[in-house]
């Protein structure tokens, strides 16, 4: 069997890194079909209007789809 050819050791490198320092901070990571899934423990990342990336708990989910209305 032939060794795998690593084409961007360097890219590699840095996404380890950053799957380090997201499962450190209690982030839930999947890697599936050539993507990285990433989102917080009992909560979703969304893109606010006025603030934007910010990190909403399940709680608040319905509170902050009403902001998002009101805003647009």
């Amino acid at each position: 069997m032939s060794d795998l050819k690593r084409s961007y050791p360097e890219l590699e490198d840095q996404l380890f890194k950053a799957y380090d320092i997201l499962s450190e901070a209690g982030f839930e990571i999947l890697i599936e079909d050539g993507q990285m899934l990433v989102w917080p423990k009992r909560a979703t990342i969304e893109m606010d209007i006025e603030e934007g990336i910010v990190i909403v708990s399940e709680d608040d989910i319905e509170a902050f789809e009403e902001r998002q209305e009101e805003l647009y």
